[in-house]
């Protein structure tokens, strides 16, 4: 019994450890998709139209909605748009604290989609990068080593079309 109690709580400790670094990963890998997924919808041509209708803000954050329904994305900050504080929705690594969700909205997401590599620009043309950049803030459960910790995706395509 009194091994058993000794050994309980860093045997319970470990679990939880593992099973938080299972849930980063899990994350990791929804953002990364996510992200993944919103760039190349993005830069799709549709030759039927003939041309690109899903380039927009909307369209592109649509797509990375539906493939991270679980994660908890918001886009705070549009192109074309005045951003609150240090937001902007072109972010560049190294990627700054204050981009993140803050810790008191734990296991969230923003999404961040840029055209062009310009803040004001809100579609792209043939050839031109779409970025779409999701940083998540990740809250564990038992915090060991740390109560928050960031995650980021982010994936640039080409507008595919005819020039």
């Amino acid at each position: 019994m009194v091994e058993l109690a000794l050994m309980s709580l860093p045997l319970f400790l470990i679990i939880l450890g593992a099973s938080d670094l299972s849930r980063l990963f899990y994350y990791s890998t929804g953002i990364t998709n996510a992200a993944r997924e919103g760039a190349r919808h993005g830069a799709y041509f549709d030759p039927t139209a003939p041309g690109n209708t899903f380039d927009t803000d909307a369209g592109v954050y649509a797509a990375v909605s539906a493939e991270g329904t679980y994660l908890s994305l918001t886009e705070p900050c549009h192109p074309n748009t005045v951003c609150s504080g240090s937001l902007t929705n072109c972010p560049t690594y190294p990627y700054a604290s204050d981009l993140y969700p803050p810790v008191a909205s734990p296991d969230t997401g923003y999404v961040f989609i840029c055209f062009n590599n310009t803040t004001t620009t809100t579609t792209a043309a043939v050839g031109q990068p779409i970025r779409v950049t999701i940083l998540y803030s990740f809250v564990p459960v038992a915090p060991l080593l740390g109560t928050v910790y960031h995650a980021a995706a982010s994936t640039e395509v080409l507008a595919e079309g005819n020039s």
